[in-house]
């Protein structure tokens, strides 16, 4: 193959991947499509921002009483369980301790990075529950986030959090 031939053929490869690779959205620039999508954004960014902030109660206020939710490599919690364990792990993590870094943040959490975005989301309601799915990015890696969600007494609340585990 000449040299002008293949760079002819990685240009045309690159320009392929491009749209793939500028199709990230993240969920604060996500246009809802309806009311409940609205709704659901909502809980996500406040239960995003808690979390970002270390706070406890906030972040416990957009959780669902009888969820279960994703800590320590596949355990599953429930809320008040999350609610006494996640505020030590939250001051151990912001200790600054080298040994803390980065398997436990990875394991336990899913995405507690110094920096990264929630992108391309994907809202499936009906009725009174939902599922969402997030992708987490930092740099290059990315990792799946999957949300369900429970409309009680009129508020949407996360009933389920896990994520993949690659």
């Amino acid at each position: 193959m000449s040299r002008s031939r293949l760079l002819s053929t990685i240009f045309l490869v690159l320009l392929m991947c491009m749209p793939v690779a500028c199709s990230q959205v993240p969920l604060s620039a996500y246009q809802p499509k309806n009311q409940t999508e609205k709704e659901i954004k909502a809980v996500l960014i406040n239960y995003l921002k808690a979390k970002q902030q270390f706070n406890i109660n906030a972040y416990l206020d957009c959780l669902y009483d009888q969820g279960e939710f994703h800590f320590e490599c596949g355990r599953f919690l429930t809320k008040e369980e999350l609610g006494q364990l996640l505020p030590g792990f939250w001051n151990y993590m912001r200790s600054g301790d080298p040994s803390f870094y980065p398997i436990n943040r990875e394991c336990i959490t899913g995405d507690y990075f110094d920096t990264g975005d929630y992108i391309n989301p994907v809202i499936e309601a009906r009725d009174d529950k939902a599922q969402v799915t997030l992708t987490f990015s930092v740099g290059w890696w990315r990792l799946n986030h999957y949300i369900s969600l429970i409309k009680h007494y009129d508020c949407w609340l996360i009933k389920r959090l896990y994520w993949e585990m690659n």
